[in-house]
């Protein structure tokens, strides 16, 4: 609902979420999930979106605290650098740590500026 206010997103945007994680839950280590929804042409453009929650909740074997909803359009341009910055985030019991210490924009955007320092 909250990037609903944002982004323009099909009216199955919800559904196509809960219809990928039927079919292989994207929860990760380092409590992290990347809902994505299986259908193409669900929203009018790429996003990112994180949530941090206050306590974590069982996806379906892990625990999750950090939830990146994620929606990628075919026509994106920089996927390749998207990526691998993402990787490097999910990948890294630092950074998830970090945020769930201090769950703020910041914080997250000093994570950003790390990751890209890293790949460029």
């Amino acid at each position: 609902e909250r990037v609903g206010r944002h982004i323009d997103m099909a009216p199955d945007f919800t559904g196509s979420v809960l219809r990928r994680e039927r079919i292989v839950p994207t929860e990760l280590e380092y409590g992290y999930a990347i809902p994505h929804p299986l259908d193409r042409d669900m929203a009018d453009r790429s996003f990112f979106s994180v949530t941090i929650l206050s306590n974590p909740v069982k996806w379906k074997k892990r625990k999750v605290r950090i939830v990146l909803l994620t929606y990628i359009k075919e026509d994106a341009e920089k996927l390749e650098a998207f990526y691998d910055s993402f990787a490097r985030l999910v990948t890294n019991g630092e950074y998830a740590a970090s945020l769930m210490e201090k769950p703020t924009y910041d914080n997250l955007m000093n994570i950003a500026k790390h990751i890209h320092q890293e790949i460029s």
